[in-house]
């Protein structure tokens, strides 16, 4: 019988040539991500807990109701990886997420003609931070809202087509029953869809099935608590953020707004949000519970009121809360139980609020929901944590790199068109290139919470993966004139 040679056989999932030599710095940064998400997971098991945030998901989850004061959206993730019964594995989904806004950073960048090293170097922060990672292995819907967020806003681009996008609709959707900062993000997005001249078709897709899921829960909401919306904490959050330099003699408010004047004088009054949720709150003086539609209206109403009578004094308050994201350490703010639960320490036992968390907690776990401290994995975190995070000044760097990017785009022909060649018709051309949308998603997603609210460390976080795209998208169309030169 003849031999017979068979034939190689190609496969659809083979590595190109050279590829890893070309993703070398990014592959190398990717593996240190994975081994410090693995120092955590085995480190602190079986997951981090956040004051009462993280059980309020959990109730949330066991009994599938809308909460008042936090959207569903992770109670929703919770209770589909509740039949493995497993905190761990939330958490470690969690990193996974982490990794992945890191490729996404890492692919826009260089699919736009970034090179490699600077798209390598925009996704380092969220690999390498250590309050990255922690955040991560909270179990908190900020991760899970920073994969979305970032996965649409990168999206945009390529949206040609109905079906993209439906994508980019459904992953802002999914954001905004999240958290609902994606509300603000879904008007950029469309606002940017306007800027690029793609007709009425996709915008109009967009902001359709971006809005379904988004009604959808309103009518949940309402169903449970008679009021159609997402929370009911809008009003409660503004009137705190009036707290820290309300004139209530100067207002005279109505009776029923006059119970929410805080006792103490202006420079006496501490953070904005503890006057959430402090137990002496004014607050209280509303009713039992405190984000009641009642108590969310009077709230808003007085917070307006303080507003329109003191607009210079509601923007210092707020821009000094943001200028807390650009210091170089982290100060104790709200508090220092807060920061304290914003980073890796060795007694980080979870506060249990009461009954029903605590029973929700071991029945999700199937045993004991309590961290438990490991070394030497936990000991190697710790140390790394002292020095291996963005610190505020150069996350100021990163913002002003990547505003210079979006004022020079159209002088150096950035557009939607410059993806491919090099080659910009000049029609085609738009203000701000590919760096805009970005620059001013990761700008609200710094803003609103010191406006709306107050200033708190990890709303930081989910801006950071969109600043540093929008930073590396500033060496772009130097990649593409690169480009140009060798083969010309």
């Amino acid at each position: 019988m003849a031999a017979t040679v068979s034939e190689p056989v190609s496969s659809t999932f083979a590595v190109p040539p050279g590829w890893f030599r070309r993703h070398a710095a990014f592959l190398v940064l990717l593996g240190c991500g994975a081994l410090l998400r693995g120092l955590a997971l085995l480190g602190h098991r079986p997951a981090l807990w956040f004051s009462g945030d993280s059980f309020s998901y959990l109730v949330t989850a066991a009994h599938l109701r809308p909460d008042l004061v936090r959207p569903a959206g992770y109670a929703f993730l919770l209770r589909a990886l509740e039949p493995f019964h497993s905190f761990a594995l939330v958490a470690a989904v969690q990193h996974l997420m982490g990794l992945a806004v890191a490729v996404l950073v890492y692919a826009a960048a260089a699919r736009a003609g970034v090179p490699r090293w600077a798209a390598a170097l925009a996704a380092a922060p969220v690999l390498l931070s250590a309050h990255q990672v922690q955040l991560e292995h909270l179990l908190l819907s900020d991760t899970l809202f920073m994969l979305l967020a970032v996965g649409a806003v990168a999206l945009v681009p390529r949206v040609h087509g109905l079906a993209a996008a439906c994508g980019l609709g459904a992953l802002l959707g999914a954001a905004a029953i999240t958290r609902s900062v994606a509300l603000p993000l879904l008007v950029l997005v469309l606002a940017d869809l306007v800027r690029r001249r793609v007709g009425w078709r996709l915008p109009v897709t967009v902001a359709v099935v971006a809005l379904l899921p988004v009604a959808a829960y309103g009518a949940w909401f309402h169903e449970r608590w008679d009021r159609f919306a997402i929370t009911n904490t809008g009003g409660v959050f503004l009137w705190a953020r009036t707290t820290t330099f309300m004139d209530c003699a100067r207002l005279r408010p109505p009776p029923e707004e006059a119970r929410l004047c805080p006792a103490e004088p202006p420079g006496a009054r501490p953070a904005a949000s503890t006057y959430v949720w402090s137990a002496d709150s004014p607050l209280a003086t509303l009713g039992p519970v405190r984000f009641t539609t009642e108590a969310n209206e009077v709230a808003g109403r007085l917070a307006r009121r303080a507003i329109l009578a003191q607009p210079g004094d509601y923007l210092a308050a707020a821009g000094r809360d943001l200028l807390r994201t650009f210091a170089w350490s982290r100060g104790p703010h709200p508090d220092a139980r807060t920061l304290r639960a914003q980073e890796f320490h060795r007694d980080p036992a979870p506060d249990l609020p009461d009954p029903i968390a605590r029973e929700a907690a071991a029945r999700y776990e199937h045993g004991p929901a309590r961290t438990r401290v490991v070394d030497p994995y936990a000991g190697a975190l710790l140390e790394y944590q002292r020095y291996g995070w963005l610190p505020g000044p150069l996350l100021g760097g990163v913002l002003l790199v990547g505003l210079a990017g979006v004022l020079t785009a159209r002088r150096r022909g950035v557009g939607p068109a410059a993806r491919q060649d090099g080659e910009v018709p000049k029609a085609r051309v738009r203000w701000g290139g590919e760096g805009l949308l970005l620059w001013a998603a990761a700008v609200t997603l710094l803003a609103l919470p010191p406006l709306t609210v107050d200033f708190d460390h990890r709303y930081v976080l989910p801006a950071v993966p969109l600043a540093c795209l929008a930073a590396a998208l500033a060496f772009a169309r130097t990649a593409a004139r690169r480009r140009d030169d060798v083969t010309s």
